[in-house]
């Protein structure tokens, strides 16, 4: 019984053992389609470059596994499909390395290599791992770092855990890859510290720890030119230092430090440009922040693009150019920046009218590009643009819709907007409620719509003292014909709000140190009805100098005792005959009468037989 359990499992050892066709595991996939593109193209041809580049895009995707062998089996089928289709007569590239073709160098390091010795493996991996003397082969290369890491040989052992990181020749496996470099750095093999201390700040295959990252990022840094591999450790560094967390505090002047020798990485130089803008950690420098924000933007940094884009829009260490803003703000306007913020801006230039790119349908275009974000004012813009057909077909329904929305998120002037637009279409209440709702924030033209409403009772009940409480509600804003409204409110007073003469005179007086002639007037006529007469010929003098009837009839009568030549002296008596000349027949009374009493007859029937007539 044993021997046959022993038989049936060997055997079925050596059935799981076979390989069927297609059953490749992913290194010999790798392995095939690299053999057939370097059987198939020359080394120095365009196809083999764009054939290598398309295997390099499978292997370095960051796809799950069976997509990434279902690419490799595609790209082989074709390239098969390539290699039956050669016509009779034609031959095949040869490989660089066939026959006695490969130089002296390469055929010492391969014998040494084939005798063991793990340097010359090491090296052989490495000219079939970067492709330069030889056809790439990550197999071939695997295979050397294999044998060498076999021997203990710490630079072979850090190209397989390089590979397990980067997917090279292998599914990716980024904890194998921090355990292995872990090892290596434990061991003493200081460049190890880069791709462990990336590992660490990235939080790949362990979790995020920058003080950590930062250790064994220096102490590898300077042996990063012997890594066959980009990590960018400055760059790293300046974004620990620059923002800190994970376990490490800001460290600004250090940050600036390396952040400025990463010129190639566009995080970096964003970072930087921010700090020279904002003056931390170095004295503010808009110059030199947007020279950065340059760098990052070219190499299509979007937040870089916004920044620059919106420095050139103000003109802030580069020079105004609006042409220069929309260039780099559009990258980022169509990539929904800061939710609708940089298509906010954009759409602002274009529609700006003083602007060198005004154009309103681009306009139109951003401001409903915001306005999907939300953004009540880009909502208030695209109903006001279509109200009046700017940039876009005029249409009062979609305008109203889109001043709805802005209203509803707090907009003043889209609630001011929907307030008449209500009126007109001939629905008061609902204007009433826009109108108050723009006047609760403060808009001075809904506050007198919406107090003219409620004292006269439109769209809503009747409230005069509602609508006197919001019409003082614009305190020093208020224009002369608002304080001439509340003076005449209060002097008359009007349903349950009773006169109030003192408030009158209050609100009269404020109009007319704003230059009301008729507030003078009024002031002057209410003083002498209390006897004042010094308060009433100070505010008829003011009013008469603008040639006021009634205060050039009320100052000639608070002055008809006093003793001067109607030709000329008194002023109040020149307004009166002017005004008397000019056909006004109380003054041509009162200008009589006062020629009377002074016993100058002729002058005095000038005026007087106009009214002899009437009779």
């Amino acid at each position: 019984m044993m021997k046959k359990t022993h038989f049936g499992f060997s055997f079925l050892l050596a059935v799981l053992s076979m390989r069927c066709p297609g059953a490749e595991s992913y290194s010999e996939l790798m392995d095939r389609a690299e053999k057939l593109t370097a059987r198939r193209y020359e080394r120095t041809s365009r196809a083999f470059k764009i054939t290598s580049d398309e295997l390099d895009a499978i292997l370095d995707s960051k796809e799950p596994r069976e997509e990434k062998v279902k690419r490799l089996k595609e790209l082989i089928l074709k390239l098969e499909k390539l290699e039956n289709q050669v016509p009779p007569g034609k031959n095949r590239p040869v490989p660089a390395n066939a026959g006695n073709h490969l130089p002296q160098e390469i055929k010492k390091i391969k014998k040494e290599a084939e005798k063991g010795d793990p340097e010359s493996l090491y090296r052989q991996g490495m000219i079939y791992w970067e492709g330069k003397q030889l056809p790439r082969s990550l197999t071939r290369a695997l295979r050397c770092f294999r044998q060498g890491a076999a021997k203990n040989h710490l630079p072979s052992r850090f190209m397989l855990a390089l590979a397990d990181l980067n997917g090279k020749g292998v599914i990716p496996d980024s904890k194998k890859a921090f355990k292995q470099f872990r090892e290596l750095y434990q061991e003493g093999f200081a460049p190890a510290g880069i791709p462990l201390g990336i590992q660490y700040y990235e939080g790949r295959g362990t979790e995020k720890n920058y003080a950590s990252a930062a250790e064994c990022l220096l102490r590898g840094l300077p042996g990063k030119t012997g890594i066959p591999a980009d990590f960018a450790p400055e760059a790293a560094l300046g974004k620990i230092y620059c923002l800190g967390g994970f376990g490490m505090q800001p460290d600004l002047p250090r940050a600036i430090q390396y952040l400025k020798s990463a010129a190639a990485d566009p995080e970096a130089q964003f970072l930087l440009g921010g700090l020279y803008r904002d003056g931390r950690g170095t004295p503010k420098n808009a110059s030199a922040a947007a020279e950065c924000f340059r760098r990052a933007a070219e190499k299509g940094h979007i937040g870089a693009g916004f920044e620059l884009g919106r420095m050139h829009r103000l003109g802030l260490g580069v020079k105004k150019d609006d042409a220069l803003a929309v260039r780099y703000l559009t990258p980022a306007a169509d990539h929904d920046f800061q939710d609708g913020t940089a298509a906010m801006m954009l759409a602002e230039i274009h529609a700006d009218p003083a602007g060198a790119v005004r154009n309103d349908s681009r306009a139109f275009h951003y401001f409903q590009a915001a306005a999907r974000k939300g953004i009540p004012a880009a909502l208030y813009r695209c109903g006001f643009m279509r109200l009046n057909g700017i940039g876009t077909e005029k249409d009062r329904q979609s305008a109203l819709e889109y001043l709805n929305e802005a209203a509803g998120l707090g907009h003043a002037e889209a609630a001011f907007l929907c307030g008449k637009l209500e009126d007109e279409a001939g629905r008061p209440q609902k204007s009433a409620a826009r109108y108050r709702q723009a006047a609760d924030s403060g808009h001075a033209g809904a506050i007198r719509k919406f107090s003219a409403m409620a004292i006269s009772g439109q769209g809503m009940k009747a409230d005069p003292e509602l609508g006197i409480r919001y019409l003082k509600k614009l305190a020093d804003r208020a224009e002369i014909s608002d304080l001439e409204q509340l003076a005449a409110l209060h002097e008359s007073g009007i349903g349950p709000v009773k006169a109030n003469l003192p408030e009158a005179i209050r609100y009269y007086t404020a109009a007319a140190e704003k230059g009301s002639i008729s507030s003078q007037a009024r002031l002057a006529q209410i003083y002498h009805a209390q006897g004042q007469e010094e308060k009433a010929k100070q505010w008829a003098q003011a009013a008469a100098e603008a040639k006021n009837p009634a205060a050039v009839l009320l100052l000639a009568e608070l002055r008809k005792n006093t003793s001067c030549d109607l030709n000329r002296g008194d002023e109040s008596l020149r307004y009166l005959r002017e005004l008397a000349d000019g056909g006004n027949r109380d003054a041509m009374r009162k200008l009589g009468s006062l020629l009377y009493d002074r016993n100058e007859l002729p002058e005095a029937e000038k005026y007087l037989k106009v009214f002899e007539a009437d009779r």
